[in-house]
């Protein structure tokens, strides 16, 4: 899959939504299809009830828990998403559900069944122990293929705070991985939690977009994620080569990947983009693949 800058968002919240929305809209379009294929979506559907009148009903709920706690606590994401919303010609209900899977999906609160075996992988290396001499994050997001063609590589240019380059969901105006102007990287690996709860508020993947747009040190972002209100659980890694890429692609002993090897091979489950992020040099190295067949390409700020 190829990688390339999808996007380029800058102005205020909306002018940069209204970009997203309108650079992303094919992408975009095609996520009613894939959620209509996620099987952790699908899961919860009543056997007797249309998958029509299902999503209508999740999109209700979904608008319930976000919109405003969004209005309220992160009106600048709301914009933003407004702004997704009117240039890709989606609604909004169907918005504030594909944003509202990220959290919902880590709930295993009402589990009878132990979840899929999968764990994203994320590894620092300090300077002294990097090839380059610089410290570097390197990440395998371990997830659906079905989700893959979504993946979107943006770069924010807000009028105020810092650009970041954002490794995200077409739809999504939050931010999976990311390194900013300042040097500051944060990684988000998706987590299983049993305290889930029901209130609604924001996603995890917006209070990281909202850091890398107002924080430039380590100290700063985590003073600054713990003091907002999220949704969901997560293992974040904030940070201000040849030898890393042996190791996410990493196959366990005897090399045959599987469930539990760094780079994901398994029936569900799979590595499907793996980055590598230098804070020092402001550079982010990325694939839409899995570790062990990417072809990454560089890009800076």
């Amino acid at each position: 899959m190829n990688v390339g800058i999808d996007c380029v968002t800058e102005g205020s919240p909306f002018e940069m939504g209204s970009a997203q929305g309108e650079s992303l809209r094919q992408k975009i379009h095609s996520s009613p299809d894939v959620l209509a294929q996620l099987y952790g979506f699908r899961m919860l559907q009543p056997p007797w009830m249309p998958y029509a009148l299902y999503r209508w009903i999740s999109e209700n709920r979904a608008t319930r828990f976000l919109e405003d706690s969004l209005k309220r606590d992160f009106p600048e994401a709301h914009l933003r998403m407004k702004g997704i919303s009117e240039q890709s010609q989606i609604r909004m209900g169907l918005l504030y559900l594909l944003h509202a899977l990220e959290p919902m999906l880590c709930n295993v609160s009402r589990c009878a069944i132990v979840p899929a075996f999968a764990a994203c992988s994320a590894v620092a290396v300090r300077g002294r122990r990097s090839a380059t001499r610089e410290p570097v994050i390197a990440r395998n997001f371990d997830y659906l293929p079905l989700v893959q063609p979504l993946y979107t590589l943006r770069e924010s240019r807000p009028r105020s705070g810092f650009r970041s380059l954002d490794f995200t969901i077409a739809p999504s105006a939050g931010t999976v991985d990311g390194l900013n102007e300042k040097g500051l990287c944060i990684t988000y690996d998706y987590a299983y939690v049993s305290d889930f709860s029901g209130r609604g508020t924001a996603p995890i993947s917006i209070v990281i977009a909202e850091a890398l747009q107002r924080c430039a040190t380590v100290i700063e972002a985590a003073d600054w994620i713990s003091s907002r209100p999220r949704w969901g659980g997560g293992i974040l890694m904030l940070l201000d080569t040849d030898q890393l890429a042996r190791i996410m692609s990493d196959h366990q002993s005897g090399g045959m990947p599987g469930d539990t090897s760094i780079c994901k091979h398994s029936d569900y489950w799979n590595t499907t983009a793996t980055l590598q992020l230098f804070p020092v040099s402001r550079r982010m190295r990325v694939a839409f693949d899995s570790a062990c067949r990417a072809k990454y390409k560089e890009f800076g700020l």
